[in-house]
């Protein structure tokens, strides 16, 4: 992965904290589903970069060009294979071939990327009564997405209508010291917050007292 890019462990680490804390302020219980869709949802986004995790895993070689073709071609065959009656495969059919065709931190890590993710896991969770999963994978999205923003390289977030990097005012350096204070600095403040609500300190001992 490039010098400007978070390791997925910390997006890993960024999503499952985020999730712990959504829990303390809405009635969400933490489960083995939202842990799992938070942690898929958060490698999801960099499945624009040949070298991402998701990437060392499913392409023989790990190079653009590569990437590029396999992408651009299972996204044509689905869309043609469903001819506008498998919804679902038309929208994976759409990302697949929108990523293969767009540099990283473009498609993935932009509103229209993150809308067509939603549509696309939207239709899963209703076809398959897993919304609990796909709910959660969204909100890896997304986590992702906003860690990247924190970025000094930043995201295309108005892709492909523009190509403008936006990042936040204050920025962190990724790969070093940076990152590392980052993580620690999320995971205290998800201790500190579970430690002071009664209520989400209950629903975590519960999940652990389940597994």
């Amino acid at each position: 992965m490039e010098g400007n890019d978070f390791n997925f462990k910390s997006h890993i680490i960024f999503g499952v904290c985020f999730y712990v804390i959504l829990s303390t302020f809405i009635d969400v219980e933490i489960s083995y589903y939202g842990i799992i869709g938070v942690m898929i949802g958060s490698l999801i986004p960099d499945m624009d970069h040949p070298k991402s995790k998701i990437n060392n895993k499913i392409l023989p070689f790990q190079n653009k060009i590569v990437m590029m073709i396999v992408y651009v071609a299972l996204g044509c065959y689905l869309i043609l294979y469903s001819r506008g009656d498998k919804y679902t495969l038309v929208i994976l059919g759409f990302i697949l071939l929108f990523t293969g065709l767009s540099k990283h931190r473009t498609f993935t890590h932009s509103l229209v990327g993150i809308g067509l993710f939603y549509m696309l896991l939207w239709n899963i969770g209703i076809q398959y009564n897993v919304k609990e999963l796909t709910n959660a994978v969204v909100f890896g999205i997304i986590l992702h997405v906003i860690a990247d923003f924190l970025t000094v390289k930043g995201i295309q977030l108005f892709y492909p209508a523009s190509k403008k990097n936006f990042k936040f005012i204050m920025t962190v350096s990724t790969g070093g010291i940076g990152e590392l204070v980052v993580v620690v600095a999320i995971i205290l403040l998800t201790i500190n917050i579970v430690a002071g609500s009664p209520m989400n300190l209950e629903k975590l001992l519960s999940f652990l007292g389940n597994t």
